[in-house]
């Protein structure tokens, strides 16, 4: 180093300039690729001297900017449950008996709509659509049991319907009636079937799936190390491949005695 200082003194202030270029070249990269993919997060030119462009809405708020993740790019930002925001994927999870049957990383932040395509994949897999359906509150919309009962008439979806509100106004409940009575009738039969007890006691059964979410994460399936939908998919197949694998061995093992 005392060589390299007589020789050339500037030689370490260039590494160091040349590691903050190349880690700005490196980011700028990346913001790039972000954008590409995301037109709308650009921000939006001003010239200088203009005015501010105005806002919008009546309490005079401006209209929330788009954000993006540099890292990962397909990764939408997402409110996780510790209130963070964070580049996350919804991967839906269909299980039955323990064992992962489907399995899809998507760019969603709700699950409304994705049911259709979660059967479809169980159908693939198994080679016949499920004859029962559990889904959390709020996953399944009118149009998806609808679409759901003309695909495969025998499947009976369990799923609590939303909560009815309070409607004061006679108006409102007269429509709220004439809605009901001009629902298909697969809509008809699923809400008598979760008013029934028989419905509620089969939708208990919703909580095994919970189980299998647990021992996937407890394998590291609540943070990816890869980045981009492609390769998400990939690990989460994997996930699910030796989920199933270590779940089959110890239902074959021999109970203790």
């Amino acid at each position: 180093m005392k060589q390299e200082l007589e020789a050339n003194s500037a030689a370490g202030e260039r590494r160091v300039s040349k590691r903050r270029l190349t880690a700005a070249e490196d980011r700028a990269r990346r913001v790039a690729a972000a954008l590409a993919k995301h037109p709308a997060a650009a921000p939006k030119g001003q010239n200088e001297g203009d005015d501010p462009p105005p806002a919008s809405g009546r309490s005079g708020k401006k209209p929330k900017e788009e954000r993006v993740s540099t890292t990962d790019p397909d990764a939408p930002l997402m409110r996780m449950a510790d209130g963070a925001v964070r580049p996350a994927y919804n991967v839906q999870v269909a299980s039955a008996c323990g064992f992962v049957v489907a399995i899809e990383p998507v760019q969603r932040r709700n699950d409304r709509g994705l049911a259709p395509a979660v059967v479809e994949q169980v159908q693939q897999r198994c080679g016949k659509p499920p004859d029962r359906l559990l889904a959390d509150t709020g996953a399944m919309t009118a149009a998806d049991i609808d679409t759901l009962t003309q695909a495969h008439p025998s499947l009976q979806v369990f799923s609590p319907p939303p909560a009815r509100k309070n409607a004061s106004k006679p108006e409102s409940k007269a429509r709220y009636e004439r809605n009901r009575a001009a629902e298909p009738q697969c809509l008809k039969e699923w809400r008598a079937r979760m008013d029934s007890e028989e419905g509620q006691a089969v939708y208990k059964r919703r909580s095994n799936t919970e189980h299998v979410h647990a021992r996937l994460k407890n394998r590291g399936f609540g943070h990816m190390v890869l980045r981009g939908l492609a390769k998400v998919r990939t690990a989460c197949l994997l996930h699910a491949v030796t989920h199933n694998l270590m779940w089959a061995i110890s239902r074959r093992a021999p109970k203790p005695a």
